[in-house]
């Protein structure tokens, strides 16, 4: 049984898996290996660049194997040009049909040779417990619920949120033409202490705070020129290429100031650029850096990835000297992380 949507920036598939026979599965022995029973699903996608998944179940059975009293559970990407970041909670659909043993996992695939997971998933003993109630006439029901983020380094495919569609190339380069060569154009913007020519129509049609200030009389009737504040030139300049392009060159580079910026102008595409550039370099190092920023400047996706990561990691994520700081000066940071904690069953400290 699967089902799958997208949210946004990510894509999201739950997947369950009934298997049979699992008493002979789990109490098969062998001095062999090779003869171990393993288990592979059949393929489902989240529908995200053309992805393709399947679970993997071993019952390691051989007696010196060393997770012999265990059951392993893995998922393995099946499409090696796919290089993605993931989110993924393992979990077990018990007789009532309720999500048990659930177990969160967050990883990069980068090819289809490796399969991720974990080698102690369940014990087997557990399997066979009538009081565990995990096994239904002689069935197991193992799932996972994928989560999927867009990259920007694969190519898009048909199944592309309709909010994250860019402007054909043709309308890209006429509009970064009327950007550069400021024909026609009859509003000037002043950032620090350069000036931008730029064209009232564009901007009110792709800038809600944009709107509201051409809506004030004294700049239709006074033409005076709008004075853009705590925006620094450099800034503001890439700010006209993505409203007029949908596009920003060097976004890496200057993501969390493009961030702030797309906050306090309203302009949502450039703010998902931004949460999206700021989720591929996520690391254990600049994680608190990106919460603070993702709250500050309401980017609840980002906030959200962030918070899922950094509970992940926490063990590492916990001995920076960020996390020390947001200790002390932004402890309102950490009940967000609690919250994450609560949701989980089970964490990863």
């Amino acid at each position: 049984m699967k089902r799958g949507y997208a949210v946004t920036n990510k894509h999201i598939v739950r997947f369950e898996w009934k298997i049979k026979n699992i008493n002979s599965h789990v109490k098969f022995e062998t001095d062999d290996e090779s003869k171990d029973i393993k288990l592979h699903s059949s393929s489902f996608s989240a529908k995200a660049n053309g992805d393709l998944w399947k679970l993997h179940v071993q019952f390691n059975n051989a007696h010196q194997s060393v997770n012999k009293d265990y059951m392993s559970l893995c998922l393995q990407s099946l499409k090696n040009s796919l290089k993605v970041k993931t989110k993924f909670t393992l979990y077990i659909l018990n007789h009532k049909k309720e999500m048990t043993n659930e177990n969160v996992l967050y990883m990069k695939f980068e090819n289809d040779e490796v399969a991720y997971g974990l080698p102690e998933f369940v014990r087997k003993k557990d399997l066979l417990d009538p009081k565990k109630k995990l096994v239904s006439h002689d069935s197991l029901t193992v799932g996972v619920e994928l989560v999927v983020y867009d990259n920007i380094d694969n190519k898009s495919s048909d199944t592309t949120n309709a909010l994250m569609i860019r402007p054909s190339n043709q309308l890209v380069q006429d509009y970064k033409q009327l950007l550069d060569s400021k024909a026609g154009s009859d509003v000037t913007l002043i950032a620090g202490d350069r000036k931008f020519k730029a064209h009232k129509s564009i901007l009110i049609a792709r800038s809600p705070a944009f709107s509201k200030m051409f809506s004030e009389n004294q700049f239709q009737v006074l033409k005076v020129p709008i004075m853009i504040h705590e925006i620094e030139p450099e800034i503001f300049e890439k700010v006209l290429e993505s409203i007029y392009t949908d596009e920003v060159s060097d976004l890496e580079e200057h993501a969390e100031d493009l961030l702030e910026a797309a906050d306090k102008l309203q302009l949502q595409s450039l703010k998902q650029m931004c949460e999206q550039s700021l989720s591929k370099t996520l690391s254990v190092d600049n994680a608190i850096v990106a919460l603070s920023l993702a709250v500050q400047y309401n980017a609840k996706e980002l906030v959200d990835y962030v918070a899922d990561f950094i509970v992940s990691n926490a063990e590492q994520v916990v001995t920076t000297p960020e996390y020390s700081m947001m200790e002390e000066i932004q402890p309102e940071l950490m009940s967000i992380l609690f919250k994450k904690f609560v949701d989980l069953k089970k964490s990863f400290f």
